[in-house]
């Protein structure tokens, strides 16, 4: 059973606030910083949904070293979905029963339940307005990001860039 109430704020945003209960924290860790680095033997299609989700959905600075696993996860549902929705494409959404009747597909049900978890890793990340809204990163990072990037297309743009 998780813990009850909403979950606490992280003791950064509190002192950015200049709560009093910041300094009463005193042994919340600090996450390890820079975006992780994909797992040895991590599969290739994991790999690439991960430099996406990295690269081009999340925003900078939100994703640490410290969140690897939990990240991984959200990338091996994020493959699991796409899986369950070309099946679901090609086999429908109903199959005939052995009396000649119709009943649901459980592949929905595997991917509705999949696209719940999913959901809810997202929102750890970042990627839906309300959560984006409570994110609170700071402007340091999110210059650097925004920097690289458009060096990124700059020198794509130029031929100085790899074309992947």
């Amino acid at each position: 059973m998780g813990k009850r109430g909403p979950a606490k704020t992280p003791t950064s945003i509190l002192k950015q606030r200049g709560s009093r209960r910041a300094e009463s924290r005193s042994s919340e860790p600090d996450p390890l910083p820079g975006a992780p680095k994909p797992p040895p033997g991590t599969r290739k299609r994991i790999v690439k949904i991960w430099d996406y989700l990295l690269e081009e959905v999340i925003p900078p600075g939100v994703v640490t070293k410290s969140d690897a696993v939990v990240f991984a996860e959200l990338c091996e549902l994020y493959d699991e979905i796409q899986e369950l929705r070309k099946k679901l494409r090609s086999k429908g959404r109903t199959l005939e029963t052995s009396t000649g009747g119709e009943k649901g597909n459980p592949l929905a049900t595997q991917l509705d339940k999949a696209s719940n978890r999913f959901d809810r890793l997202a929102a750890r990340f970042g990627m839906d307005p309300s959560s984006r809204a409570s994110l609170n990163i700071s402007g340091e990072i999110l210059n650097q990001k925004t920097s690289q990037r458009k060096k990124k297309l700059s020198d794509l743009i130029s031929g100085r860039g790899s074309s992947n």
